[in-house]
């Protein structure tokens, strides 16, 4: 099982992208939650607002997974980032299922 860590501008936007990524059964489920970054772009130091989306699918999925991300994402330059994750076997099971064409 892998988790795909993904910012996004807004709540809205993440969960746009959170059920387009369930229609298409690419992930099990998503959770969001709002943070502060702090980086630098074109030269300049901003911080701003965002939302992080922690999107948990199966390592078979990710390649689908982060084509469709990197497709609808509005930033330039979106942050995709893959963490290896191990659950309880019970939930591992039920992300297999979800995920499942």
């Amino acid at each position: 099982m892998i988790i795909l860590y993904a910012p996004y501008p807004s709540i809205q936007s993440a969960r746009k992208a959170a059920r387009n990524l369930l229609g298409k059964k690419l992930i099990a489920c998503a959770n969001i939650t709002q943070s502060v970054s702090v980086y630098g772009w074109k030269s300049k130091m901003k911080n701003g607002k965002e939302s992080i989306a922690l999107f948990k699918t199966l390592h078979s999925r990710e390649r689908a997974c982060r084509r469709e991300i990197e497709k609808t994402h509005p930033y330039e330059l979106p942050c995709i980032i893959t963490l290896d994750a191990h659950a309880n076997r019970e939930f591992e099971k039920w992300v297999g299922e979800q995920t499942r064409i």
